[in-house]
């Protein structure tokens, strides 16, 4: 018996949830303020005579580090590609006519995408385009 692509499941899809670039900022500005303030800390506690220094430089180093790693982080955040907070595998639905299969501004999507990378004419485009438009939303 031959498999055809409709007896075939479609692959699974998977959704990533990315912070905004206001996230990343406000990330990036905060982790700054908490440097500035752990520096600011660890000079006025510096001074005081009855503080043991070792424990002074370890938690300054820990808290240094930990502001850097918010810092980066969020700067990775604000880049186009971003850092996927969440990735959502779905489940595919049946193979005949699930929602995604019957989008129609998927559809017109996937419509420009092949006239742009010059696969259809800019007529089948249209002609294509205008099916889709007809159909019943």
């Amino acid at each position: 018996m031959r498999s055809t692509d409709e007896d075939q499941a479609p692959a699974a899809k998977t959704n990533v949830v990315k912070p905004t670039r206001q996230a990343g900022l406000i990330g990036v500005v905060m982790g700054a303020l908490f440097l500035v303030f752990g520096g600011a800390m660890f000079v006025l506690i510096g001074r005081d005579d009855g503080v043991e220094m070792p424990v002074l430089v370890i938690f300054g180093i820990f808290w240094s580090i930990v502001c850097l790693a918010i810092i980066i982080t969020s700067a990775l955040h604000m880049r186009k590609g971003g850092l996927a907070m969440i990735r959502i595998e779905n489940e595919p639905g049946p193979a005949g006519g699930g929602p995604d299969r019957d989008d129609p501004m998927d559809r017109l999507r996937k419509l420009d995408g092949l006239r742009k990378e010059g696969l259809i004419s800019e007529a089948e485009f249209r002609t294509k385009r205008q099916e889709i438009m007809q159909r019943k939303w």
